[in-house]
């Protein structure tokens, strides 16, 4: 397991001011000055290798407390009305001088998709997971960096830690459980099978995280993160089929999620558990036509500390493309009723629709994707600085 620092020294003398400033354009109505300990976001590797395994078990998340009583964070909120937006292009991983826009070796253009087929052929029925592929169907990532992209869109979480409403803060993690599959445009290409025991950490100004394969046949990874009043823990065991037609995945684990709200500051349970499922993963036109990635089916959000949960809904494309990348979900309190809607798409926006007032607002917003995605294999920003090393 890693060590985020070098020793005890410099893990005091980092106990200081760390100061944030929020880029225009931010994601969250953030203040810039956070005041917090660096033992705050990881105490020790013990804990962190506690947090890790709790991880692996796909059960009710465990109870946690991010740092101690004498840790404090000071949070000064200034409330403004901008949406959440272009949040892969605010993340910034530390150590890095200057983020870059392209890869160096492009993507090479002679693969073609028939070339697909001929090697797909012999794996109909099987798990795809025990078959052999060259390595040009690879993206230059391995599978612990792909699904530690999701991170990138921790700045919905922060904005949850702020709102009163516990609705809301359902509707604002619903959006990112809905989000996180902006991610999937364009990245037909698989990612390396990690080797057992390998792991990826990514380290921003606001959160850390980590990433580490714990089995190999079948792949298994297990995922952590801790930011400033929230943690989050997933297993990713997924099941790729392939049908002839198209590859299905399916992935039976849990996100979990936990959250200190402000409001809830020193209440006697000053934290929410929230959990949600994953929809069934397609890949589509793998013989003929446009190759396509997308979600499609129910996935439920829960807040099992209120009982309030979303219905969301990602709806199959169809064969007109008319509910392509569609989404829509349905906030309900704790007794079933209706509240909040959310509609749109999640390659492009989505919006909030209270069902009582019918007031609208948009929640989220996508970023916009680099020039030429195609040659470096559809990668967005973020994606683009995740094996970039620094010199």
């Amino acid at each position: 397991m890693m060590r985020f620092e070098d020793d005890e020294e410099e893990e005091q003398n980092n106990k200081n001011r760390l100061e944030l400033d929020s880029p225009k354009g931010s994601i969250s109505s953030r203040s810039s000055l956070i005041l917090f300990d660096e033992k705050q976001l990881l105490d020790d590797d013990d804990e962190f290798e506690d947090a890790v395994a709790v991880s692996v078990a796909p059960d009710e998340p465990e109870d946690a407390q991010i740092g101690s009583e004498q840790d404090k964070v000071t949070l000064s909120i200034e409330d403004d009305s901008r949406m959440m937006s272009e949040s892969l292009n605010e993340v910034k991983i530390e150590d890095l001088d200057e983020e870059r826009k392209d890869l160096p070796c492009a993507r090479d253009p002679r693969i073609k998709q028939s070339a697909l087929w001929t090697i797909l052929k012999d794996c109909v029925g099987k798990d795809i997971t025990k078959c052999s592929m060259p390595v040009v169907l690879n993206e230059p990532l391995t599978l612990l960096q792909r699904n530690s992209e999701v991170f990138a869109f921790n700045g919905l979480i922060e904005k949850v830690l702020t709102e009163e409403d516990s609705l809301l803060r359902l509707v604002y993690i619903s959006a990112y459980s809905a989000a996180r599959y902006f991610l999937t445009n364009g990245r037909i290409h698989k990612p390396f099978n990690p080797l057992l025991g390998e792991t990826f950490e990514i380290v921003t100004p606001t959160f850390r995280s980590v990433a580490e394969q714990v089995s190999h046949h079948p792949p298994v990874l297990a995922m952590h993160c801790q930011g400033q009043g929230y943690t989050i823990s997933k297993t990713v065991n997924g099941l790729i089929k392939f049908t002839g037609k198209s590859i299905t995945a399916l992935d039976p684990n849990r996100f979990y999620l936990k959250i200190h709200p402000s409001c809830l500051k020193g209440a006697l349970n000053d934290s929410e558990d929230y959990s949600f499922d994953n929809p069934k993963m397609m890949i589509g036109n793998l013989i003929i036509g446009d190759t396509y990635v997308e979600p499609q089916g129910a996935t439920e959000i829960v807040n099992h500390s209120t009982g309030e949960r979303c219905d969301l809904e990602f709806k199959p494309r169809g064969w007109t493309s008319q509910n392509k990348d569609s989404v829509f979900g349905e906030v309900r309190d704790s007794n079933g009723v209706p509240k909040y809607q959310i509609v749109g798409k999640y390659s492009q926006s989505m919006d909030v629709i209270n069902v009582e007032t019918q007031e609208t607002w948009q929640i989220w917003k996508a970023p916009e994707q680099p020039k030429s995605a195609e040659r470096i294999y559809g990668m967005n920003n973020f994606a683009l600085q995740l094996n970039l090393l620094s010199e």
